[in-house]
């Protein structure tokens, strides 16, 4: 008689569980390189970056002194930052099927040098990037930025 008792409270717990957890958001590309220290801020949980993590929008990464950091975008976007670097990811979209093309992004200190993938040849204005002096918008090929802070 104890087993069917058990079995209800099993089922509870997954149901309660798989009720308040909410559904991880897409990965928008990973981290292709890490030296020195260099961290990953996402809903105000901050982590060291690691070779393949996952970005998400929302995300914010960091980067220490003499440190550096790259990404990939699942379209093929690469971003290396430097030293003191920080930078915001706020909405990607990579959506070929749906014609849906957005990288829009925070970039708030350091040093950026940015090779354009699939996004920006299918849609030229589909990334920007806001920085304290401004927004750049980069239609196709290789960019390099520096923001002082």
């Amino acid at each position: 008689m104890r087993f069917p008792l058990q079995l209800a409270l099993t089922g509870f717990c997954l149901w309660a569980n798989a009720a308040v957890a909410q559904a991880l958001p897409a990965a928008a590309g990973y981290v292709a390189s890490v030296a020195g220290e260099a961290f990953l801020t996402n809903q105000a949980n901050t982590s060291e970056a690691v070779l393949g993590q996952a970005i998400i929008e929302g995300m914010t990464l960091h980067t220490g002194e003499r440190a550096g950091l790259a990404v990939i975008f699942d379209d093929g976007t690469v971003m290396s930052f430097g030293s003191n670097s920080e930078f915001e990811l706020d909405h990607y979209r990579f959506a070929p099927a749906s014609e849906a093309f957005r990288l829009a992004a925070r970039f708030n200190r350091g040093t950026l040098s940015l090779v354009t993938g699939a996004i920006s040849r299918l849609d030229p204005e589909a990334l920007s990037l806001e920085t304290p002096q401004g927004r750049v918008q980069v239609h196709a090929g290789h960019a390099l930025l520096k923001v002082a802070e």
